[in-house]
């Protein structure tokens, strides 16, 4: 439209002009707007496949970091309880005549001032500690290392503590001592 020609800037209309072009088929304007709208289309499709596949890669990458900490998780795992099952048999290789064979130790009751020499052992199978005057076991007395008892390691003393109070109390001549049951796991080594 000239400006000189408008209808505001002039008296006459510019309708008969607008009445008299060729106006558009609607296939016409199909055809004209259909390039744009598929090209918008195909953008909106590959937009919406990479976004789809950016969720696939960000799901698969945490699924496999996630498979790969449990892996490291079980292998540290297996790997702290072979070292377990490596020490407490390294353990007891080195000193079955200690622990299960039994020694001299210092033993004490709860209710006595003064340590007396005493053959000692432990017997894994009944979970108890023996004791008796002289190594041939005869005359023999134990206490069942059961729940009710706590079980208390010092520096050289061992304290078997049931109710509140001592009822056993051995000066070890090796600081150390392995025994593990289902109550109590005091597990150190020579």
């Amino acid at each position: 439209m000239e400006s000189g020609n408008s209808c505001l800037n002039s008296s006459q209309s510019d309708m008969p002009r607008i009445l008299g072009r060729e106006l558009s088929t609607p296939l016409q304007v199909a055809q004209t707007v259909e390039g744009p709208i598929q090209s918008m289309l195909k953008a909106r499709a590959t937009l919406t496949e990479k976004r789809r596949q950016a969720e696939e890669k960000l799901e698969q990458e945490t699924s496999s970091k996630l498979a790969s900490l449990q892996i490291e998780k079980q292998e540290e795992t297996r790997a702290a309880e072979q070292k377990l099952a490596l020490r407490k048999k390294a353990f007891l290789d080195a000193t079955p005549t200690t622990i299960t064979g039994g020694s001299l130790q210092n033993k004490k009751m709860g209710n006595e001032s003064s340590y007396k020499k005493r053959f000692l052992w432990l017997d894994y199978d009944s979970k108890s500690l023996f004791w008796a005057k002289k190594e041939d076991r005869v005359d023999s007395k134990s206490i069942v290392l059961d729940k009710s008892v706590a079980v208390n390691v010092s520096k050289d003393v061992i304290s078997l503590v049931r109710g509140g109070e001592v009822s056993v109390d051995i000066k070890v001549s090796f600081v150390d001592l392995f025994f593990d049951c289902e109550a109590h796991s005091a597990v150190t080594y020579i």
